[in-house]
C-alpha cells in the first residue's frame, strides 16, 4: 500500500494518482498518509468508465476524498484552481470521459 511505501516520510505534500481506474484502491491504501499530512494536495484522474471496470463507482471516489477532508478543485488552463461541487465534477468526467481534479483541504 502507499501507506507502507510512505511510512518513513514525515509528511507528504503532493500526490499524483493516475492508475487507470484503480484510484479508489490507491486512496484506500493511503489513509494513514492522508491523516498525517494536513497540507496534502492530490491530483487525481477521474475516469468513470475505468473506475467501474475496476469494480468501483465514481461517486465512491469523491466520497472517500470528502471523508478525508479533501475538496475537489477544477484546474483552469491558467493553472488557477477553484473548488467544484462533486456532482458537477462527476458530470464533467462523465461527459468528457475523464477529468483531472485537484483535491485539497480548504483553508479556514
Amino acid at each position: 500500500s502507499l501507506d507502507d511505501v510512505l511510512a518513513e516520510e514525515p509528511r507528504v505534500d503532493f500526490m499524483k494518482i493516475d492508475v487507470q481506474g484503480f484510484e479508489l484502491h490507491a486512496m484506500r491504501g493511503m489513509a494513514r498518509t492522508l491523516r498525517r499530512s494536513p497540507d496534502i494536495g492530490v491530483l487525481c484522474e477521474l475516469c468513470p468508465e475505468l473506475l467501474r471496470s475496476a469494480g468501483g463507482r465514481p461517486a465512491e471516489l469523491l466520497c472517500l476524498m470528502r471523508e478525508a477532508g479533501l475538496v475537489p478543485h477544477r484546474i483552469r488552463s491558467s493553472g488557477v484552481h477553484a473548488p467544484i461541487d462533486g456532482e458537477e465534477a462527476l458530470a464533467i468526467a462523465e461527459s468528457w470521459g475523464y477529468g483531472n481534479l485537484y483535491f485539497r483541504r480548504n483553508a479556514c
